[in-house]
């Protein structure tokens, strides 16, 4: 089947707090073939996003029971994995994913940097690692000098290279965000 061009990159609807895939132009397969996992899924606004792109096979990962089953309710997921991200979740899916999305799951007492190695471990060779989050995160104690040298360090490793680093005006609660995309080596 031949490749189709969608478009993948942020957009925010500032009352919902919505983050959908648009506009960054990054060749995938059929939306029907592609194969995501929704990080920190909560209760499924990304899905229903890339749902209304023709996106089908979609698994969520959260560590919530109660956000997941608020998702299920909505029929969102292919999968619902209830689960922290870790280096013993999903072992069966390593390299399983063609792109991994999380939106608003790096913040205070949420996915750890260290968790990186993980999106990557989850994504197949030449997919896509999205990552959305409020700007402000990176420099909490958390993050601060922790996260993006991890990333530039996975980068010098060739573990993956990165495609966008963008800053997203009134991202969600009148909040700046950033936006990364990742692509896989």
């Amino acid at each position: 089947m031949n490749d189709l061009v969608h478009s993948i990159s942020p957009a925010t609807h500032t009352q919902s707090n919505i983050y959908q895939l648009r506009r960054q132009t990054i060749v995938v397969p059929s939306p029907y073939q592609v194969q995501i996992l929704d990080v920190a899924a909560g209760t499924g606004k990304v899905s229903q996003e890339l749902r209304q792109l023709g996106f089908t096979n979609i698994d969520a990962l959260d560590p919530s029971g109660s956000m997941l089953a608020q998702a299920r309710k909505k029929n969102l997921y292919n999968n619902y994995i209830c689960d922290f991200l870790s280096e013993y979740t999903m072992p069966a899916r390593n390299a399983f994913y063609d792109c991994i999305t999380t939106s608003g799951g790096f913040g205070l007492g949420h996915i750890p940097a260290d968790a990186l190695h993980d999106l990557i471990r989850l994504t197949k060779k030449g997919g896509y690692i999205i990552i959305a989050m409020r700007e402000e995160y990176i420099y909490m104690s958390c993050y601060n000098d922790i996260l993006e040298p991890l990333m530039r360090k996975l980068e010098n490793e060739q573990k993956w290279q990165m495609v966008q680093r963008t800053v997203i005006q009134e991202y969600a609660f009148n909040k700046t965000g950033v936006l990364y995309i990742f692509e896989v080596s």
